[in-house]
């Protein structure tokens, strides 16, 4: 009796452990809940290099540098809609740098066509689906510090300042926003409390 209550103490400690490590792999491995987000910094954990095969999402104030072996373990959650099927086909084609102009939140058609030409970027089959569903998935994987920002108008990558804040409209929707040192905003997804977004700017 004597030696299992000396053993207790310790394996008190074990299953606290084990029960944390598997609720933190849980929590790393589910879909963010989009209805419980709270104000904070972001911090990013990974840093994408030149090394790396990269997806580069080009919004109106920064580019988002994310790796396609993140995006591809973020498409495995199942969480979002069917058009993934577009994303995973230019994934698979294992290019080294894959560009996703912003053309449904960020710029117009015309701009979008202007930034391609001047970059000498090629149009994308699909690109449309493509940019709905890197909206969704980026956020995410941003919200989990898997990401580079290039801020344009600072001309840098930025390795601090980013800010992650619930706001109200009008109306009463409730938005999560990502900001930029200094509040210029990036991107934003209306909120509710099943768990849901939309995406808008």
């Amino acid at each position: 009796m004597r030696n299992i209550n000396l053993l207790l103490p310790k394996l008190i400690i074990v299953l606290v452990f084990l029960i944390g490590s598997h609720s933190w792999s849980q929590s790393v491995r589910t879909s963010v809940d989009y209805g419980n987000l709270k104000s904070r910094n972001i911090i990013q954990l990974e840093t994408v290099n030149a090394a790396d095969s990269v997806l580069i999402y080009s919004k109106r104030f920064v580019e988002i540098y994310l790796k396609q072996t993140d995006i591809k373990e973020q498409l495995k959650l199942k969480r979002y809609s069917k058009i993934d099927s577009a994303l995973l086909t230019v994934l698979n084609a294992k290019k080294k740098t894959i560009n996703i102009i912003d053309q449904n939140f960020s710029y117009s058609t015309k701009e979008a066509d202007s930034i391609r030409f001047a970059r000498k970027l090629e149009s994308l089959i699909e690109e449309d689906a493509i940019n709905q569903i890197i909206e969704s998935v980026g956020f995410d994987l941003i919200l989990a510090g898997k990401f580079s920002l290039y801020s344009l108008p600072e001309r840098k990558f930025l390795k601090s300042g980013i800010r992650g804040g619930k706001v109200k409209g009008r109306l009463g929707n409730r938005w999560y926003v990502l900001s930029l040192p200094g509040s210029s905003n990036f991107m934003q997804l209306q909120r509710d409390s099943e768990n849901k977004c939309q995406n808008s700017t």
